[in-house]
């Protein structure tokens, strides 16, 4: 698992740009922006869901990579099992490639929390427990913080 954050200004804005193969936009959607206060502990009596673009198709004589976004939806919490979270997709698995381009995609409640980034396995979507991933991250920036607050200042020479 890898993490790169950064932080934003409040009023920052993410947008999806749908392009065709000439680099056109033909539409512009904005993303929702998820804070620390957007993670959630998963519960069972709540649906999940996550999307992702899939089947990539190479144009070679145009340079291009076309895809479908596809968003999948009725999932339910399963269980955690050895720190992973596993959610039970509403019908039969569709097959590898109905998911592929969607690993690490984050998996949201209905309640709009944010509780794993998802892969797929059988029947089962599974993902990291993001919840304590932030814990840890915010114990090292804790610490980061104050290491950075108590470091030793240079002092001139020969005092």
């Amino acid at each position: 698992m890898e993490f790169s954050f950064h932080p934003a200004l409040p009023d920052f804005k993410s947008f999806y740009h749908n392009r065709n193969w000439k680099g056109e936009t033909l539409e512009l959607k904005e993303r929702p922006v998820f804070t620390v206060d957007d993670i959630g502990e998963p519960n069972k009596d709540t649906y999940y869901g996550f999307s992702g673009d899939i089947k990539p198709t190479l144009i070679p004589d145009l340079n291009a990579l076309e895809t479908t976004q596809h968003i999948y939806h009725g999932l339910k919490f399963d269980r955690l099992e050895n720190d992973m979270l596993y959610f039970k997709l509403p019908e039969e698995h569709p097959g590898h490639e109905m998911f592929q381009g969607c690993s690490g995609a984050p998996i949201i409640g209905e309640d709009g929390k944010v509780v794993s980034g998802g892969c797929d396995k059988t029947n089962e979507i599974y993902g990291f427990n993001i919840l304590k991933r932030i814990k840890t991250l915010d114990f090292f920036s804790e610490v980061a913080s104050y290491n950075k607050a108590h470091q030793s200042r240079p002092t001139a020479a020969g005092t």
